[in-house]
């Protein structure tokens, strides 16, 4: 991940991605986590409203809607 963006936690890191370049890089990661283990979220920061979320391996179950998640 190091490779692709910018660290900002240590378990946080920002990638200005093409859409090639997000979907390769979402092959490589597919191709090593351990989902029994490990969950990636990607989140595709949009316009306003528009922020996607899509993970390998479980999905955290988030607040109710219309909460802010920091």
């Amino acid at each position: 991940m190091e490779g692709h963006g910018l660290r900002v936690q240590y378990s946080v890191l920002v990638c200005d991605l093409t859409m090639a370049e997000r979907l390769d890089l979402w092959q490589e990661l597919e191709a090593v986590v351990d989902t029994m283990v490990d969950s990636i979220a990607c989140v595709e920061l949009g316009e306003r409203d528009e922020t996607r979320w899509t993970f390998i391996g479980p999905a955290p179950q988030f607040p109710r809607p219309g909460a802010t998640i920091l």
